[in-house]
């Protein structure tokens, strides 16, 4: 590697950008885990 990223910084805020996403859902699905919630009804969806 000949150094790019430290040439181009700005090209780590899309992947740190991502891996907050995935830390986000990975955190909530282990605090709330992965068990389907209730629907909410047809009135809350129209």
């Amino acid at each position: 590697m000949d150094g790019a990223l430290l040439k181009r910084p700005s090209a780590l805020i899309p992947v740190a950008m991502s891996l907050a996403a995935l830390a986000t859902v990975l955190g909530y699905a282990a605090i709330f885990g992965t068990a389907r919630q209730a629907d909410e009804g047809t009135a809350a969806h129209v």
